[in-house]
């Protein structure tokens, strides 16, 4: 729902500066879906109807894109792996790990033992492939000898595409899995990605050439521009605000994720990835509503102090910062959001350190706008009544209040009176363990 929100916010700013997005080679994904196509249009009909402007039909179709990719589990539809060696129990062995440390994928086992016939491995081959086969393919991870050779084979008997690798081993098998699970992967991406793969010996030597790298984080949006692009700032604001190191800040679409991946890889060193899907490579991925509502941006913190790269004495959060200012704009006559949010910031962190308490960006965006607009009560006189009973409010976060009251007394010359005080303390009852 946070990059369905982001891509109308980035919309409703491109309709009022007159200039529309161009979006290539995603039409027909209407086709594929047509059930997220019609709520994209029922989407469309509320915003004409509530704003009064005409949504272009590139809309509609970047709408159903986001819309189809919002449950990134939705299509099961993956490259089919099966293993095969020689022996009563080593493919299965090999499977069995897979499973263990994945948990997940479209993988199976066919043992070979020595007295059976190629000829009798192949027939139950060929039913596990037709079983298996999702409609992209089945991988082949082989050992050796005549099972080099059944992929043609069972294509020609089959019509369902198969490849080939030969010398499994369980790190391949590994890999393997874990890269069938990646969206939009297909067989030929599979293949050509594990075909000279080496094992993970090797990690040690690829960390230290990574260090040589320019450090990058990829944001990951539907289709790579426009949301991905808002994404993309307010990602490198946080950067800004956290290290003077440079740190490479790449959006990508979703569909482009598995043909750039590699590349960028080969040219960046990749700390993070932050989006709407996890792209399952070898670094942290931050899902765009733990960056927005969650503690993402603490998250992001972390990785860049267990990269060593050095923070900047005091930072703020950016995130909060920034989405509080936007919300603040909407709602503020009188009051500069622009003037007023570093006050606020510091209202905050005055707060969260007299409750010894972290809360969520979600909570502490909550929190600020209420305050925002409860000064601007305080500006034209109409402040805020509370009727329930006082005496239930706890002391201590009214305490607490009162002392972060005091810097925006402090910085602005305006003070929240008591009734707009025990409804904060209210809000923040909930949050609060005592």
């Amino acid at each position: 729902m946070y990059a369905l929100g982001l891509h109308l916010s980035s919309f409703m700013k491109r309709m009022e500066s007159k200039s529309p997005i161009h979006y290539e080679n995603i039409k027909d994904i209407i086709k594929d879906n047509p059930e997220e196509f019609n709520i994209s249009l029922e989407i469309k009909r509320l915003i004409e109807e509530r704003y009064h402007i005409l949504v272009p039909e590139n809309e509609e179709i970047y709408l159903t894109l986001l819309l189809n990719t919002i449950d990134e589990n939705k299509n099961t539809d993956r490259v089919a792996i099966i293993v095969l060696a020689h022996g009563t129990s080593t493919a299965s062995s090999m499977v069995n790990v897979a499973k263990r440390l994945l948990g997940e994928g479209i993988v199976e086992a066919i043992d070979m033992p020595l007295e059976v016939s190629p000829k009798k491995i192949l027939d139950q081959l060929i039913e596990k492939v037709k079983k298996l086969n999702t409609g992209k393919g089945v991988l082949l991870l082989v050992d050796m000898g005549s099972l080099t050779k059944f992929d043609t084979i069972i294509t020609e008997k089959t019509r369902i595409r198969v490849k080939t690798i030969d010398m499994v081993s369980t790190p391949l098998v590994i890999e393997g899995v874990r890269k069938s699970n990646l969206f939009n992967m297909d067989l030929d991406i599979l293949y050509n990605s594990l075909k000279n793969f080496k094992g993970y010996g090797n990690l040690t030597l690829k960390e230290e050439k990574d260090n040589d790298k320019e450090k990058a984080i990829i944001t990951i949006c539907s289709s790579g521009v426009g949301t991905a692009e808002k994404l993309k700032q307010l990602v490198e604001n946080i950067m800004v605000n956290l290290t003077n190191e440079k740190i490479k800040i790449i959006p990508i679409g979703v569909q482009e994720l598995n043909k750039r991946i590699d590349s960028i890889k080969n040219k960046y060193s990749i700390i993070a990835s932050v989006g709407i899907i996890n792209p399952n490579i070898q670094a942290p991925f931050i899902s765009l509503e733990s960056l927005i509502g969650g503690n993402g941006e603490e998250n992001l913190v972390n990785i860049i102090q267990n990269k060593k790269i050095t923070l900047k004495p005091k930072y703020t959060h950016t995130v909060v910062k920034e989405l509080c200012e936007d919300s603040l704009k909407q709602f503020l006559t009188f009051l500069n959001p622009s003037k007023i949010i570093s006050v606020l910031m510091n209202f905050l962190n005055v707060l969260e350190e007299n409750l010894k308490k972290n809360f969520d960006n979600a909570m502490r965006i909550r929190i600020l706008v209420h305050v925002g607009c409860a000064l601007e009560r305080m500006v034209i006189k109409e402040g805020l009544i509370y009727k329930q009973d006082k005496r239930k409010i706890d002391s201590y976060v009214l305490k607490s209040l009162k002392i972060a009251n005091q810097v925006i007394n402090n910085s602005l010359n305006l003070t929240l009176n008591e009734d707009e005080l025990f409804y904060i303390a209210e809000m923040l009852e909930d949050h609060i363990e005592r």
